[in-house]
């Protein structure tokens, strides 16, 4: 039984695409309601209040060793990336509605990308 099992909550599963209210933001942070990749852990995401999400952006790609594409199979209405270094907690409140699931074959970069980008691997070389 969850924890917090009185309190009504869409619960989104690992690699979703979901419509994302972010403000309000400080600073730097990503703002406006955007797509985003839910990233933490399936039993995390029953249990908690709050999930793990990666902001997504559209334009093009430039920092390649921290941004992963994605395609309209997700989902999306056009081809996007998301942002790695934008990682952050967010409050089930604010999800809208799920898009749609990123491919499975893109978790390997995803993890490979964030795990340099957090300084648990080496820097990848990008050209």
């Amino acid at each position: 039984m969850p924890i917090f099992s009185n309190f009504f909550y869409m619960i989104p599963q690992r690699g979703e695409i979901w419509i994302v209210k972010l403000n309000p933001t400080r600073g730097s942070e990503l703002r406006k309601t955007r797509p985003c990749l839910i990233l933490s852990y399936n039993k995390q995401n029953h249990l908690m209040r709050t999930i793990t999400i990666v902001p997504i952006k559209s334009g093009e790609i430039r920092f390649p060793s921290f941004q992963v594409s994605v395609d309209e199979q997700a989902g999306l209405d056009h081809l996007s990336y998301l942002d790695l270094p934008q990682i952050r907690v967010a409050d089930k409140q604010r999800l809208v509605k799920k898009l749609g699931t990123i491919p499975s074959a893109s978790f390997q970069e995803i993890f490979l990308k964030l795990n340099c980008y957090l300084g648990f691997l080496p820097m990848l070389e990008t050209r």
